[in-house]
């Protein structure tokens, strides 16, 4: 159910292993308590062409989309692992993002 989303700057790639960021990232989701192991699901995705403020600067963002039913303070704290685990393996001039998002279980289909 729950689908973490990694987008990212291609050239991220010259400073980490996105395997990596893949894994921690999903060892985060499944550490935060709130999941099921078999029905976590991490995924990156790459990006060639971006524009981010005037500098053109790297980013990762990771969305993590669940069906309803944490408190606000459960997804904040898994806001702040998932951002800590990023803020360890990128430098620090790349931007990191975390959204997490309810999905609407009348409209989600698996």
């Amino acid at each position: 159910m729950p689908h973490c989303i990694i987008e990212y700057a291609k050239p991220i790639e010259q400073q980490v292993y996105v395997n990596d960021i893949v894994a921690l990232l999903h060892e985060g989701m499944l550490a935060s308590g709130l999941f099921e192991t078999p029905t976590v699901k991490t995924r990156a995705i790459a990006f060639n062409h971006y524009s981010v403020g005037e500098d053109d600067r790297l980013f990762v963002h990771v969305t993590v989309k669940m069906l309803v039913g944490r408190t606000v303070a459960q997804k904040k704290n898994l806001s702040v692992a998932l951002h800590t685990i990023i803020s360890s393996l990128v430098s620090a001039d790349v931007i990191r993002t975390v959204d997490i998002r309810n999905l609407d279980s009348r409209t989600y289909s698996k």
